[in-house]
């Protein structure tokens, strides 16, 4: 296996130096406490913590300096799945909250079973928690806490819940001592890959990557403009930009829902557009739409109790939080037409979505939602004709560039992980499970953890974005992990009779990073100027031409055998 992390002999010095003791000595009070409050919320409510909490109470700019301090191997930023701001703990971290020594002397006991299993059953496979709750006389407490300390390591595969979660065998017992005690062991495997000096915020880890690009000294390419061209470039007033926004929905029911949500996209300068403009339903007509609607940058999909349909890419849908406090005409009458608004309410469900219950309610919601999306996944939009850069500059802009990606490239000599070799990505699975597919709430929570192990060939194909376009990390990632959640979907589903829904993955952020800076030294991804109109200083990645010939080369079919 071809790992993607590396250290240099000063970082392993400093290692060999570095035990759990020593970093617990070197933590401030601040930092403690942040540890502590980070911990704490994870252990009682099984989600992170919003880095906004932490920054209110203890203020933004110390928060961030006591967590940087202490590097990203102990704590990181991270969006959750709402794409909101979180603090996250690895085990590490876990180890020095303060009840930290209490959990390693758990895990010890942990060690100690694993391996006197490989002694007398080295056949077996896998843990249940119920098996190791037996054999190390764990309170029901103890069980869940050490299930979160095994999936926060990422120790071993597996799947895992409050007290029903289940682990796979260690390889590394196979060189535990035959017999004393394991807390050097412990602290070992803790400890390994860690550095002092790994990124904690987003932001810089972003920056680091576009550091691994060849652009020198900025996150794009240097600008080749005179200062008279770049006043008459879009440059010079990047926020001109306009978005066109067509909103569907039924009408009669949902007329003034449609007015707070006209007014939600004037007041974020986007251009609506909607059915109510075409009232005709001749076939002539709806195909009109359909261009008007080929020609907007987002889609907006209202669902309240009457049905409705939707089936393009770009969609941010919004459906009512609980269609059984609508009344009268807001409903659907026949069965057969609160079916289709059930299955098309779950379909909207699927794609970035939001709820709603009033109309105030769903202009504010309106609001987020279009602002985010013009930054994770912009659109071309609209400018003004006086705002575009003149021909003469594009054109001298892309005969530089030629004459740039035409010299020879400087061999380093220095060889990164890719092709076919593989590399590990440890992942927890999260999805709902439902007695009736019709069912919108109450849905069982479940998760599993996996190691995907991947080419790095495959991987590109996973990561990379369609040639031409430019996305930012997030917009990377979440295309990412969707795609190896969709890889065990089948998997899932055959273990069990309920209906699987909400299907998602999440892996190490630090890892990700650590994948998009190989395909940068490699060529394959390139750092790209931020869509104009983005106020968020994370860079974009698009597909060099490298990158956009080595996708061709996968996709292409194989000459057939004679």
């Amino acid at each position: 296996m071809v790992h993607v992390n590396s250290s240099t002999n000063a970082q392993s010095q400093s290692k060999a130096s570095t035990t759990l003791t020593s970093l617990r000595g070197q933590l401030s009070p601040l930092q403690q406490k942040l540890l502590d409050q980070i911990w704490s919320h994870f252990d009682e409510k099984g989600n992170w913590q919003l880095a906004r909490v932490l920054h209110s109470r203890h203020d933004t700019a110390p928060v961030q300096q006591a967590l940087s301090a202490l590097g990203g191997c102990v704590v990181y930023e991270e969006n959750n799945q709402y794409g909101q701001s979180t603090y996250q703990l690895s085990l590490l971290g876990a180890l020095l909250s303060s009840s930290g020594t209490e959990y390693q002397r758990l895990l010890c006991r942990f060690f100690e079973l694993q391996r006197k299993v490989f002694k007398t059953e080295p056949e077996k496979q896998q843990l249940t928690a119920q098996q190791v709750a037996a054999a190390l006389q764990l309170s029901t407490k103890e069980t869940e806490l050490l299930g979160k300390l095994l999936f926060l390591g990422t120790l071993c595969d597996g799947s895992s819940g409050k007290d029903n979660w289940s682990v796979n065998v260690m390889k590394e017992a196979e060189s535990f001592p035959p017999e004393g005690d394991l807390s050097s062991q412990v602290e070992e495997i803790v400890l390994r890959g860690y550095r002092r000096d790994a990124a904690v915020l987003q932001v810089d880890r972003m920056k680091r990557l576009a550091e691994q690009g060849s652009l020198p000294g900025s996150f794009g390419p240097q600008t080749l403009a005179t200062n008279s061209e770049r006043e008459k470039s879009s440059d010079a007033d990047p926020l001109k930009r306009r978005y066109q926004v067509f909103v569907s929905s039924t009408y009669a029911d949902l007329i003034e829902e449609r007015k707070h949500v006209m007014q939600a996209l004037l007041v974020t300068k986007c251009i609506p557009s909607g059915m109510e403009l075409f009232p005709a339903a001749s076939t002539e007509q709806w195909n009109l739409i359909k261009r008007v609607i080929d020609d907007c940058d987002y889609y907006v999909v209202i669902v309240a109790g009457r049905y409705g349909s939707v089936g393009r890419d770009g969609i941010l849908g919004f459906y009512h939080s609980d269609i059984r406090k609508l009344t009268g005409e807001k409903l659907e009458e026949t069965d057969e037409s609160k079916r289709k608004l059930a299955a098309f309410t779950e379909k909207v469900k699927q794609r970035m979505c939001c709820s709603w219950s009033t109309p105030e309610g769903l202009e504010s919601a309106l609001k987020s939602a279009i602002i985010n999306a013009i930054e994770t996944d912009p659109k071309p939009g609209w400018v003004r004709a006086n705002d575009v850069p003149s021909w003469s500059l594009v054109k001298g802009l892309r005969e530089r560039i030629v004459e740039l990606e035409s010299r020879p490239q400087i061999q380093t000599g220095q060889k990164f992980a890719g092709g076919e070799e593989q590399i590990e990505i440890p992942a927890q699975i999260r999805w709902e499970e439902f007695d009736d597919p019709k069912d919108r709430w109450g849905g069982k929570p479940n998760s599993m953890q996996h190691t995907f192990v991947l080419a790095w060939d495959e991987a590109l194909l996973l990561v990379a974005p369609k040639p031409g376009d430019s996305t930012n990390r997030h917009g990377l990632l979440r295309g990412f992990t969707h795609a190896l959640a969709k890889r065990l979907e089948q998997r899932i589903q055959s273990t069990t009779t309920k209906h699987v829904t909400r299907l998602d993955a999440a892996i190490d952020g630090r890892l990700f990073d650590q994948m998009l800076q190989t395909f940068i030294a490699h060529k394959l991804l390139k750092p790209v100027p931020r869509p104009k109109g983005i106020r968020r200083k994370a860079p974009y990645l698009q597909l060099s031409p490298k990158g956009i010939q080595r996708i061709a080369e996968l996709q292409a079919i194989a000459p057939a055998k004679k």
